[in-house]
């Protein structure tokens, strides 16, 4: 079975054999900052619900719609190696 990569594997000093992937016009920083502006943009989302008939801390779980906004941003975090101080 094939390992699955994540953006740290993928080379940036034009030596990783891929021709697609030294011609592209994206950088790997600008894709990661893409991704932040997503994670955030899912936070809010979040927020922007009313879950106060729950009583836990994570009573968003509970919300079939903002448990997928949370499982895209655990995604989109392991696949960019974001940190939390990073979205802040």
């Amino acid at each position: 079975m094939t390992e699955l990569k994540t953006l740290k594997d993928f080379r940036t000093d034009g030596n990783s054999g891929n021709p697609y992937a030294e011609s592209r016009d994206l950088t790997l920083d600008e894709l990661k900052q893409e991704a932040i502006k997503h994670i955030k943009e899912n936070i809010l989302k979040i927020e922007a619900h009313s879950h106060q008939k729950f009583v836990s801390e994570n009573s968003y779980l509970a919300c079939t719609q903002c448990r997928n906004y949370f499982i895209q941003i655990q995604w989109i975090k392991y696949f960019f190696n974001i940190t939390d101080e990073e979205l802040v």
